[in-house]
C-alpha cells in the first residue's frame, strides 16, 4: 500500500496555496472593485441631484443645437 508521507502532503498544499492565493486575488480585484465602485456611487450623498444635473444639462444642450440651427438658417436667408 503506497501513501504519501506529511512532507510530500505539506510541499504539495504549501505550492497549491502559493499558486491559488493570487490567482484568487486577481480574480477578486478584477472582479469586486467595478460592483463595489458601482455601489459607492449610487449610495454617495448627491447622487440624486447628478441625475437632475445631467438631464438639466443635456435640456441645455438640446436648446443650443436648436438655437445653432435657427442662427445658420438666418444666416443662409
Amino acid at each position: 500500500m503506497s501513501y504519501f508521507d506529511l512532507s510530500t502532503i505539506l510541499v504539495l498544499w504549501i505550492a497549491g496555496a502559493v499558486m491559488i492565493f493570487p490567482l484568487a486575488g486577481i480574480a477578486a480585484r478584477f472582479g469586486l472593485v467595478p460592483v463595489l465602485h458601482a455601489v459607492a456611487r449610487v449610495r454617495r450623498p448627491g447622487a440624486e441631484e447628478d441625475e437632475a444635473l445631467e438631464e438639466r444639462l443635456a435640456g441645455v444642450e438640446g436648446q443650443l443645437r436648436a438655437l445653432t440651427a435657427a442662427v445658420d438658417r438666418m444666416g443662409a436667408r
